[in-house]
């Protein structure tokens, strides 16, 4: 069985969580609030921002 990451399992627990931050953070960007960006990305650990650099890249 492959490895996946954690927030690739649609079924661990803290994925609500990361959705909510995903859209109060679209929202900041959506509205250039750079100190909102700011505020949410400081709260991410390193793997969290590497696999997030990485989403926002496909986007």
């Amino acid at each position: 069985m492959s490895q996946t990451h954690d927030f690739q399992d649609p079924t661990d627990p803290r994925m609500n969580d990361a959705v909510w931050r995903a859209h109060d953070l679209l929202r900041a960007y959506a509205a250039r609030d750079r100190a909102a960006i700011v505020e949410h990305l400081a709260h991410l650990e390193d793997d969290q921002l590497e696999f997030a650099k990485g989403v926002v890249a496909n986007f």
